[in-house]
C-alpha cells in the first residue's frame, strides 16, 4: 500500500515509538496551541520550524519502554473503542508526569482543550 502527499506533506523518519507518542499527547497539542497559528478550522500544522522548539523530556528507559508499549497497542487499535480512549488516557498522564506537571497545569490543559473540540 503505498502513500500520497496532497499539496504538502511532513515526515518524522524515525520509528521511534515514545517519540509518536510524545507528539501526540495532550501536552505537545496544547504546547503548539498556545505558541504557533493554526490553519483552516483550528488544524495544526506539524511543521520543522514549530517542532523544533518543542522539549522532550529525558526518560527513563523503563518509562520510555512502556510509553512505546502504549503506543504499539493504540496503533493496533487504530485508536478505537473504548480500550483506546483509556490507554490514550494513560498515555497523557504518563507525558504530564514526564513534564513534571501538577494537577492544576494538568486541569488547565484538559480544560482547554476540551473547549477547543467543543468549538
Amino acid at each position: 500500500m503505498g502513500f500520497f502527499g496532497g499539496n504538502t506533506t511532513y515526515v518524522i523518519p524515525t520509528n521511534d515509538m515514545f517519540l509518536l507518542g510524545t507528539l501526540n499527547s495532550k501536552v505537545t497539542a496544547f504546547s503548539h496551541r498556545q505558541q504557533n497559528s493554526t490553519i483552516q478550522q483550528g488544524f495544526l500544522r506539524f511543521i520543522a520550524l514549530y517542532l523544533r522548539k518543542f522539549p522532550i523530556p529525558a526518560t527513563p528507559p523503563a518509562e520510555r519502554r512502556v510509553i512505546e508499549r502504549l503506543v504499539r497497542r493504540l496503533l493496533a487499535l487504530r485508536g478505537e473503542g473504548p480500550e483506546a480512549a483509556a490507554l490514550e488516557q494513560e498515555l497523557n498522564e504518563r507525558v504530564y508526569r514526564l513534564f513534571e506537571l501538577t494537577a492544576e497545569e494538568t486541569a488547565l490543559i484538559e480544560e482547554s482543550l476540551t473547549r477547543q473540540t467543543a468549538r
